[in-house]
């Protein structure tokens, strides 16, 4: 290995120009591909939301004329079967329609985020209550200091490494006192600016055409609900408008265009490997090319083909890591620089990284294997003939 690694660093000096060009075609490689696998990883995480029973709680949107459908409908949910919690929710999770709220505690400020439903919410979105006590209807007070849940991040960001529960905070002229504690809890994907921090507070079903819940429903009786909820709703107004989906299907249609940005991202990492590919196969075959009466001699002397298509494999490993070394760093500078400037939630981690590397490596040993047998069928005769 000690040898291979002095022939390596020999040959690195006596054609640094060469091995220059593939380091630097490897390092601007791997700076792309390792961020585009951090945008493709940020798109996949658009249909996700912490804590929330993605696949076990549905979303039920509908739209009639008669106002007073919202409460009557909500009745009917809470009795179908495999129901396990049932809520009218203000609007359900999706991002364009929402805004951060401020929430103060003492001399602390933090933005956080509202889901405002009737007191099933937290059990329909799959919320845990891990401290304190679930919301009931009795807590729907239009007066005084209002009876809320928080998320466990968002009782860290007021009140620090503390028992939130019993404690109040304040918002728009509202006195809120935490009941309970969520251990997770968002209702936007989980890069988005605070997306941990939430409050669930209790709300009147609101009387108006367009009506939302959120229903969680046992495994047994997922696969038919859909069918459950348009038999047991529809009659009540068979012109209304109705969609029951999963919260997971109801972020990918929201976020439908994720689909295209991770083509475009895959396309652009399948370029760029495409243009490393054929960049270090055409400079290793140069190289080969270069050294014809050096391959003759070692043949000559008793080097095998096997010997000879190692060493080129191992020198083109031994160059494909030391650009992959030197381009993961300027990669995690580059992020660092990325993330405090423009997209903070754009963080280049060790998975990118090595899923990176991984890929680059099998790109080098591709672009060296024909070049390396190529070199392995050079006869010894070639070390007389081009002397």
């Amino acid at each position: 290995m000690t040898g291979a690694l002095k022939q390596v660093a020999a040959a690195i000096r006596g054609r640094s120009m060469a091995f220059s060009f593939l380091i630097g075609q490897i390092i601007f490689g791997i700076m792309v591909v390792s961020h585009a696998l951090v945008f493709v990883d940020l798109f996949q995480r658009q249909g996700l939301l912490t804590g929330v029973d993605m696949d076990g709680s549905f979303c039920v949107i509908t739209e009639d004329d008669d106002t007073m459908l919202p409460e009557r409908d909500l009745a009917v949910l809470q009795g179908l079967p495999g129901v396990r919690a049932a809520a009218w929710v203000s609007n359900a999770p999706v991002h364009e329609r929402r805004l951060a709220g401020i929430f103060s505690a003492g001399e602390r400020h933090v933005a956080a985020w509202e889901v405002h439903g009737t007191s099933a919410a937290a059990d329909a979105y799959g919320f845990e209550i891990v401290r304190g006590r679930a919301l009931t209807e009795e807590d729907l007070v239009t007066a005084g200091e209002r009876p809320a849940l928080i998320s466990a991040a968002l009782g860290e960001a007021l009140f620090g490494a503390g028992d939130p529960v019993g404690r109040t905070f304040t918002s728009r002229a509202v006195t809120w006192r935490v009941s309970g504690v969520l251990r997770q809890a968002g209702i936007l994907p989980p890069f988005s600016v605070v997306a941990d921090n939430l409050l669930v507070q209790v709300a009147r079903p609101a009387r108006a055409r367009h009506a939302e819940y959120v229903v969680n429903v046992a495994p047994s009786n997922r696969a038919g609900f859909p069918a459950a909820v348009e038999s047991a709703l529809r009659p009540a107004a068979p012109e209304r408008f109705l969609r029951v989906e999963t919260l997971r299907r109801a972020l990918l249609r929201v976020y439908e265009a994720t689909a295209g940005a991770i083509v475009v991202f895959g396309m652009i990492i399948t370029l760029v490997l495409g243009v490393v590919l054929l960049g270090s196969t055409g400079m290793s075959a140069f190289l080969v090319a270069e050294r014809l009466r050096e391959i003759g001699i070692r043949r000559a002397m008793g080097a095998t083909r096997r010997d000879i298509a190692g060493y080129f494999l191992f020198e083109n490993f031994t160059v494909t890591t030391i650009g992959l070394i030197l381009g993961s760093a300027l990669s995690l500078v580059m992020n660092r620089w990325l993330v405090h400037l423009a997209l903070p939630f754009a963080t280049l981690d060790f998975r990118h990284l090595v899923l990176g590397i991984i890929l680059f490596q099998v790109t080098g040993l591709l672009a060296a294997t024909v070049p390396a047998l190529r070199a392995s069928r050079v006869p010894p005769s070639v070390a007389s003939r081009t002397a």
